[in-house]
């Protein structure tokens, strides 16, 4: 099955922006504060922990501002960081990359754009429903390459947990054209979006890189000048602020007091399960919350209970979005030994019973014409719909059949619609399969009566995988589809202040 997704082209020109070791700020940035933190070249994990004391008028604090080691041709640099429009809108986050990237997936409340300020060829962004004033956050960036020799891709992730309630969001993951090991330093702005003479401030503290499997502190910052930045809370801190006196420091430089190396969650995993049908498993697992997200894993499949001995078939890729996958075994698997890796390479592992599928029967299907049919509907006047609707209760705008699973029949219309596809799934053998659904915004997709994949409320297009167990042949499936207002608007709904 195809996925409702989207549109979107993320290919572009290649840019040769590269950060050098001043402090610098985009061009045309004229009314921002620059500043560096100690970051060394090479580093695969960059992190810190990052507070704002209000939400202010408008500014952009760029935390992000990096390129790549080694240089190539292909790849560029990358900025991102929080954007504020006062205390009654939800903080933006963005991501923007120079350089030949690819989505690769985004969480929740993002969604990838095809380009970006400034000639950026692509990158994420959205509205950080999470975010609250007073709070402490701890923004973490990694850069990882694939499971698969030969690939010369690499990937970079962007992760921030709200350390008060102990939860971990995603905030995209991209692929980069050519194998990159690090990052070239780091730099960051406060750039005036509002007047100039607007109150604004953030802090950051506990600040650290990690080079060649060795963390390093990274907790001294060098700013243009001492102007705005001053050390508090004993030295723990660095503020900064635009209504405060300046600091007394002449240097431009402060350093936060800090353990050697950072105390990191745990990896975990829950709910896992593993269902075969003869040589076939599929497996599904979930990553807590609480734990530190995942950014690869292992699946090894066992002809015995205890999952003792060589496995009889494997499969592993660094995927931080795979929360199910199937193998194929030479015979009847007994157990699976789950192994997942988190963003910091710690490991844990669960031995997982495997269970016997049944598969769903297949239905006779006669008189079938090519396509799909499909049922189009409109929001009543008023209605704002934020999960899917009551098919039932709304008026059919319009119907028709479509050769594929296709969301131009919305014709001009862009917001605050639904569709339902109605169709037959040909199954090629009985089996285990497992369907990838990603839609922008929910989704529901039924094969049999039965819902396979519930993927409702308001969210952006990263897929989901969903395992099923199906006989061959035909059986009727129907997707239901919600395209919800602007996220922007949603979020003036929804975004939970302090």
């Amino acid at each position: 099955m195809r996925q409702v997704v989207d549109r979107k082209w993320t290919h572009a020109q290649i840019l040769s922006a590269v950060i050098g070791l001043a402090l610098l700020v985009p061009a045309g940035m004229a009314r921002a504060t620059g500043w560096k933190p100690n970051v060394e070249t090479g580093a695969d994990i960059v992190m810190k922990d990052h507070r704002w004391p209000f939400w202010d008028q408008g500014t952009y604090y760029c935390f992000w501002y990096m390129s790549f080691v080694p240089q190539h041709p292909r790849l560029g640099s990358f900025y991102g960081g929080i954007a504020v429009s006062g205390p009654n809108k939800a903080p933006g986050m963005f991501m923007s990359y120079w350089g030949e990237v690819r989505p690769v997936h985004e969480g929740e409340y993002f969604y990838p754009h095809g380009y970006g300020a400034e000639g950026a060829s692509g990158g994420a962004h959205g509205d950080a429903l999470f975010l609250r004033p007073g709070a402490w956050y701890r923004f973490v960036m990694r850069i990882f390459p694939p499971t698969k020799d030969g690939d010369e891709r690499s990937f970079v992730g962007w992760w921030v947990k709200d350390i008060e309630k102990d939860r971990w969001h995603t905030h995209s993951v991209v692929s980069l054209p050519a194998r990159a090991t690090g990052f070239a330093g780091n730099s960051g702005f406060v750039e005036a979006l509002a007047p100039h003479h607007v109150h604004r401030a953030f802090e950051r503290r506990l600040g650290y890189c990690r080079v060649n499997g060795k963390w390093r502190k990274a907790n001294t910052v060098t700013s243009g000048g001492p102007k705005f930045f001053k050390l508090i809370e004993n030295g723990t801190v660095l503020r900064y602020d635009r209504s405060e006196p300046d600091s007394p420091s002449k240097s431009g430089t402060f350093a936060t007091k800090q353990p050697d190396a950072p105390k990191l969650d745990a990896p975990a995993t829950e709910g896992a399960t593993a269902s075969a049908y003869g040589n076939q498993v599929a497996v599904r697992w979930r990553i807590p919350e609480s734990a530190a997200p995942q950014l690869g894993y292992r699946l090894e499949a066992f002809d015995n209970p205890e999952a003792k001995g060589e496995p009889i078939a494997t499969a592993k890729d660094n995927a931080p979005h795979v929360l199910a996958r199937r193998l194929d075994t030479p015979r009847e698997p007994k157990s699976v030994l789950l192994t997942v890796r988190d963003i910091f390479d710690q490991t844990t592992s669960v031995t997982i019973p495997v269970q016997p599928a049944v598969c769903q029967p297949a239905a006779g299907a006669a008189g079938l014409r090519p396509g799909l049919a499909y049922a189009y509907y409109e929001a009543p006047q008023g209605a704002v719909w934020e999960r899917l609707p009551d098919f039932d209760a709304l008026t059919l705008a319009r119907r028709g059949y479509v050769a594929a699973l296709d969301d131009t029949v919305q014709q001009d219309r862009y917001r605050l619609f639904a569709l339902k596809y109605r169709g037959y799934l040909r199954v090629p053998a009985d089996g285990v399969y497992v369907f990838s659904v990603g839609t922008c915004d929910g989704s529901r997709l039924r094969i049999g009566g039965q819902v396979i994949a519930d993927n409702d409320g308001l969210h952006g297009a990263s897929a989901k995988q969903y395992p099923a167990a199906l006989a061959k042949v035909s059986h009727p499936f129907e997707l239901q589809y919600l395209r919800a207002p602007a996220a922007a608007t949603a979020a003036m709904r929804t975004w939970p202040t302090r």
